[in-house]
């Protein structure tokens, strides 16, 4: 009986030696396992890491040549401002080369019909001297009608109260219906036997620059 008690005893705590070893080799291969599986995630982060900055490298390589094809855009961009500008200003050279062309073309033919004017002074300066007084139309001054007195571009030649004399232009002088007026000082005629005139235009801005004795009263 005491031999078998002992046997039953012994076989008993063998069997709970062998239960606390397997548990042991239980938590051992577990522990192992979540080991292995941290160790794997950490390669797959590592690895993760690796190519996140694999592709940083790549956007800022392709910032960078962003950044440089902006900078080559806007130097472009600059040099094409740049040939704008001066096509600009000769464009605006040659404009203004034209129109200077044009008014030296249009004074000339106003210049060109001033003998008819000078025709007229005469005219008019003979009837304050004969007359005492300054004729107020073309038959007064002994002249022919208006109409009859043109030029290349003098429509007509009129005179008027006080002895002026108003030439009329067409559309080759620059101004069609434009007119450049003679007046005289009939006073210092009278007192003096010298008659004076005065040249100017309401029409013709830049006269003076082909006509020196004559003046521009117009606004601009």
């Amino acid at each position: 009986m005491g031999s078998r008690l002992w046997w039953v005893l012994g076989a008993a705590l063998f069997v709970v030696v062998g239960v606390f070893l397997f548990l042991g080799d239980q938590r051992d291969d577990g522990q192992d396992k979540r080991i292995t599986g941290l160790s794997q995630e950490t390669g797959k982060l590592a690895d993760a890491t690796t190519q996140n900055a694999e592709a940083t490298k790549v956007l800022a390589k392709a910032v960078g040549d962003l950044s440089a094809d902006a900078q080559a855009d806007e130097q472009r961009l600059s040099k094409l401002e740049g040939q704008t500008s001066e096509l600009r200003e000769r464009v605006q050279l040659v404009e203004d080369d034209i129109q200077t062309r044009e008014a030296a073309k249009a004074y000339s033919f106003i210049a060109s019909d001033l003998s008819i004017a000078g025709m007229a002074k005469v005219a008019v300066a003979e009837a304050i001297m004969s007359n005492g007084s300054a004729p107020g139309t073309n038959a007064e001054a002994g002249l022919p009608s208006p109409a009859d007195m043109r030029g290349q571009s003098l429509r007509a030649t009129y005179v008027q109260t006080g002895g002026r004399i108003v030439l009329e232009y067409d559309r080759n002088s620059g101004v069609d219906g434009g007119t450049v007026r003679l007046v005289p000082d009939v006073p210092l005629a009278l007192r003096t036997g010298i008659l004076n005139w005065r040249c100017e235009s309401d029409d013709y801005a830049d006269i003076e620059a082909f006509l020196p004795n004559c003046k521009y009263v117009g606004t601009e």
